[in-house]
C-alpha cells in the first residue's frame, strides 16, 4: 500500500520544496504589493487567519457559545426609569459575529421588565465583534418593581445554524459557524450569572395617584388644564384628545394612571398659581393661560363656547388653592354660552368639588349678545363653577373680583353661579361681586356666596364677607344677598356680613343682608346678616336680613338675625317700596301659620318713598295669616310709615 504522504524519489522532493518556498515568496510579495494588504488576492477577499490581528478561521460545525450576559440601562442600576428610556442587554459569544445574513434570521433575545416582555433585536448592522447589543424602549406596560432579568432560555433565532449558508457569522468566508449546536440550539448556555439575571431598575413610572386613593394628582397648571379632557375622572380620554393629555400626564406612565382601582377624580398635590412671574398680576407676561388676553377657558366648556359638558368625577383640593384665576370673557352672539368660572358645569351624577381655595380670582365677564334658547338663556358666572348640579363642600374663594355685563339674565356668585339640587357645606367666600343687568334681560341674580339656589340640597355652615353691588335698567327685576342673590332650598347656619348696594332703576328688586328673595320651599335656619344694605331705585323689597320673603307653603324663618342698617331712597312719585329691619316683603299665604320666629333686627330703618312702607322688623306683609310672626322683636328707629301690615 502506497504511503499518500511518502514523495516517492529526490527528484520529487527537490520539486516539491521549490513549490513550498515559491508560494511563501509569493504570499510575502502578495502582502507588500497587492492591494487589501495583507492576506489579500484578487478575487478573494480576505483570507481568514492571515494577517497580524486577524481573527481564528471558522469552520463548520464549530460552536459559537454565549460566554456573557451583562444587563444595562439608563439610569443605571437602583434608579428610577424616565420616558423614553432604554433597556439594553449585551450577549458575548466565543467567536467575532460579523453578520446575521438577513433580517429574517437576525435574533431576538426575550427580555423580562417587571410583569411584562420585551423581543429585543439585535444592533443592525452586525458588530464585526464578539458582543452583540440588545435594546428595549420602556413602555407603559412594562410598569412594575420587580427590575429587569433574561432567562437561561431567552435568545431566540440561530447564528449561523447549520443548513442555512445565509447566516454567516464571519461572511463573506463561506463557512458557518454554530452558535450551539448542542442539543439546545436556543439556551444562552452558563454565560448568564445569577447577578446578571436580576438587574435592579425601579419600573415605577410617573404615578399620578400616590396616595393611592384613586385621584389623580394635578401638580401644575398644565395638569389642571388637562382635566377638560377627562370630564369623568378615569385617566381615560378620546384619541382626538390623547397627546395634549399627555403632554400634561407624561408617558410612560403607571398603569391605570397609578390608582389601585378605577380612578374617580382629581386631587391637587400643591398649591397652583397663574401668576406665572410673580408679579401679582395676570398679564400676557404669564404665557401659558393668557389666551390672547381671555384667560382662562372653563372645564367643559367647549373651545368655540357652542357646547357645554360636565365635569362628573371628584376634585378634591386638599386644602391647596389656585391664584390668580384670570378670566377676561367678551361675547357679542346669542349662540355662545356664558359659563365662567374655572368648572363651567358640575354634574349631579358624580360631581363633588371639595377642600379646594381659590385665591384672588379677577374674573370679567361681559354679554351683550341678547338671550338665546335653553342653555343660552343665561349668563352663569362665579370663580368656582358656574353651574353646579353636584356638592361643594369645604371650600373657598378668599378676595379678587368677580363682575359681569350682561342682557342675557345673569346669576352671578363669588363661588358658584347657578346650582341646582346642590349642597354647599362648610365653604365661604370674600370677594368682591358686581353684576349689572340690561337690555333684554328679564332677572339678575347675584350673591356673596352663591348667585341662585333651587331645588333639594341648600347651604349649610356657611357664609360671606364680601360686599355684592347690582345695577340693572328698567327693564330687570334684580334679586341680590350678602350670601344668595335668589334661594329656593334651605338655608342653615349661615352668614353674611358684607354690605348690599344697589343702585338701578330696576322694574322691581329684592334686596336683602343675607338673601334677595327666598322661595315657598326655603327655610331659613340659625343665620344672620350684619352688612349694611343700601337700595336707590323704584319698587325695591328690602330687608336686613331678606328683601322678599315667600312663604307660602310649610316654609320657616327661625332663629335668625339682622344688625345692619337699612335704607331705601327714592323720591319720585310712583315710586313703591317695603322696608324691614329683618324682612322687606311677607308673603304667608297659609292662614293660621306662624312663619317667622325667635329673630329679630337691631339697626336703623329708613325709607323715603312717597308710598313706602316700613317697619322694625317687617316692612310688609300680605294678608293671609294673622300673626305671621311670634317671638321676635326689633330695637331699631322703625320709619316714618309702618303700612297697613307692616310689622
Amino acid at each position: 500500500m502506497l504511503n499518500p504522504f511518502r514523495i516517492p524519489n529526490r527528484t520529487n522532493r527537490a520539486r516539491a520544496a521549490f513549490a513550498i518556498a515559491a508560494a511563501f515568496a509569493l504570499a510575502a510579495l502578495a502582502a507588500v504589493l497587492l492591494p487589501g494588504g495583507p492576506g489579500a488576492l484578487p478575487g478573494f477577499g480576505a483570507l481568514p487567519g492571515f494577517g497580524p490581528g486577524a481573527p481564528p478561521p471558522a469552520f463548520a460545525g464549530l460552536d459559537n457559545n454565549v460566554t456573557g450576559v451583562a444587563i444595562t440601562s439608563t439610569p443605571a442600576n437602583g434608579t428610577d426609569y424616565r420616558a423614553g428610556e432604554n433597556i439594553t442587554v449585551s450577549v458575548t459569544f466565543t467567536h467575532i459575529i460579523a453578520s446575521y445574513g438577513t433580517a429574517a434570521f437576525a435574533p431576538t433575545l426575550t427580555i423580562s421588565i417587571g410583569g411584562a416582555t420585551c423581543a429585543a433585536q439585535p444592533e443592525s448592522p452586525a458588530p464585526d465583534d464578539t458582543t452583540v447589543d440588545f435594546s428595549c424602549a420602556v413602555t407603559n406596560s412594562h410598569y412594575d418593581a420587580d427590575g429587569i432579568s433574561v432567562a437561561a432560555t431567552g435568545l431566540n433565532g440561530s447564528l449561523g445554524h447549520g443548513g442555512h449558508t445565509n447566516q454567516h457569522l464571519n461572511n463573506p468566508n463561506p463557512q458557518l459557524v454554530n452558535y450551539d449546536s448542542n442539543a439546545n440550539e436556543n439556551a444562552l448556555g452558563t454565560g448568564l450569572s445569577a447577578a446578571q439575571a436580576a438587574h435592579k431598575v425601579n419600573l415605577h413610572f410617573p404615578d399620578y395617584d400616590a396616595d393611592d386613593d384613586n385621584l389623580i394628582d394635578i401638580s401644575t397648571t398644565a395638569q389642571l388644564d388637562a382635566v377638560r379632557y377627562d370630564l369623568n375622572g378615569t385617566g381615560t380620554v378620546a384619541n382626538a384628545d390623547q397627546a395634549n393629555y399627555d403632554a400634561a400626564f407624561t408617558t410612560p406612565r403607571a398603569p391605570n394612571m397609578g390608582c389601585p382601582a378605577t380612578c374617580s377624580g382629581y386631587e391637587l398635590a400643591n398649591n397652583l398659581d397663574f401668576d406665572q412671574n410673580d408679579d401679582n398680576m395676570i398679564t400676557s407676561a404669564d404665557t401659558d393661560f393668557w389666551n390672547g388676553g381671555a384667560g382662562w377657558h372653563p372645564i367643559g366648556l367647549n373651545t368655540a363656547r357652542t357646547s357645554i359638558s360636565e365635569y362628573n368625577a371628584i376634585f378634591d383640593g386638599n386644602n391647596y388653592t389656585i391664584s390668580n384665576l384670570f378670566i377676561n370673557s367678551t361675547t357679542t352672539s346669542n349662540n355662545i354660552h356664558v359659563f365662567d368660572g374655572l368648572f363651567g358645569q358640575i354634574s349631579g351624577n358624580n360631581g363633588r368639588v371639595r377642600n379646594l381655595g381659590i385665591v384672588n380670582p379677577s374674573i370679567t365677564s361681559t354679554h351683550t349678545g341678547g338671550a338665546g334658547g335653553a342653555d343660552l338663556a343665561f349668563s352663569r358666572v362665579a370663580a368656582l363653577a358656574a353651574r353646579s348640579y353636584g356638592t361643594i363642600s369645604n371650600s373657598y374663594v378668599r378676595g379678587g373680583t368677580i363682575t359681569h355685563t350682561g342682557n342675557r339674565s345673569p346669576v352671578i356668585g363669588c363661588l358658584g353661579g347657578f346650582t341646582s339640587n346642590t349642597t354647599i357645606s362648610n365653604s365661604w367666600a370674600s370677594c368682591a361681586t358686581t353684576g349689572t343687568g340690561t337690555g333684554s334681560s328679564t332677572n339678575i341674580r347675584i350673591g356673596g356666596l352663591i348667585g341662585w339656589n333651587s331645588g333639594s340640597g341648600g347651604i349649610t355652615d356657611s357664609y360671606a364677607t364680601g360686599n355684592v353691588a347690582v345695577t340693572s335698567d328698567s327693564t330687570v327685576s334684580a334679586n341680590a344677598g350678602g350670601l344668595i342673590g335668589q334661594s329656593q332650598s334651605d338655608i342653615t347656619s349661615s352668614y353674611a356680613t358684607g354690605n348690599v348696594t344697589s343702585g338701578s332703576s330696576h322694574t322691581t328688586g329684592h334686596i336683602g343682608g343675607l338673601a334677595g328673595d327666598t322661595g315657598v320651599l326655603s327655610d331659613v335656619t340659625a343665620a344672620y346678616a350684619t352688612g349694611n344694605v343700601s337700595v336707590t331705585g323704584k319698587s325695591s323689597e328690602v330687608g336686613g336680613l331678606i328683601g322678599k320673603a315667600n312663604m307660602s307653603t310649610s316654609a320657616v324663618i327661625r332663629a335668625c338675625y339682622a344688625t345692619g342698617n337699612v335704607s331705601r331712597t327714592d323720591t319720585a312719585s310712583n315710586s313703591l317700596a317695603e322696608v324691614g329691619g329683618l324682612i322687606g316683603h311677607l308673603t304667608v299665604a297659609t292662614a293660621g301659620r306662624t312663619a317667622v320666629t325667635a329673630c329679630y333686627a337691631t339697626g336703623s330703618v329708613t325709607n323715603s318713598a312717597p308710598s313706602g312702607k316700613t317697619g322694625g322688623l317687617v316692612g310688609f306683609r300680605d294678608s293671609g295669616s294673622l300673626y305671621p310672626v311670634q317671638n321676635s322683636y326689633w330695637t331699631n328707629a322703625q320709619g316714618t310709615s309702618a303700612g297697613t301690615h307692616a310689622t
